[in-house]
């Protein structure tokens, strides 16, 4: 766009058409993966590490839940599951 302006935080012209973007953005994203809207949401992150760690603490896991991993996971994607489940790394026999 050649201006900006906030998501739905004002009832100006290029608020209302910044947040009529950004909604349909997410309309966009969640056709393209597939997803029910009715049921389901997009959230937007500004890098993975941020992803994940939104989806980790938003995901429905519960104490005794395992998330499974490699032993080459980054921290970035090893840690937001440790604090959320007991995590087992894959071992080879």
């Amino acid at each position: 766009m050649t201006w900006y302006s906030s998501v739905h935080r004002g009832a100006g012209f290029k608020s209302q058409i910044a947040t009529m973007a950004y909604e349909v953005a997410h309309d966009l994203v969640g056709c393209f993966v597939g997803a029910d809207l009715r049921t389901n949401t997009v959230i937007f992150g500004k890098n993975t590490t941020e992803a994940i760690n939104k989806l980790a603490r938003r995901f429905p896991l519960t104490p005794g839940d395992v998330v499974l991993c490699s032993l080459m996971e980054h921290h970035s994607n090893d840690l937001p599951w440790r604090r959320q489940a007991a995590l087992v790394p894959h071992r080879d026999p």
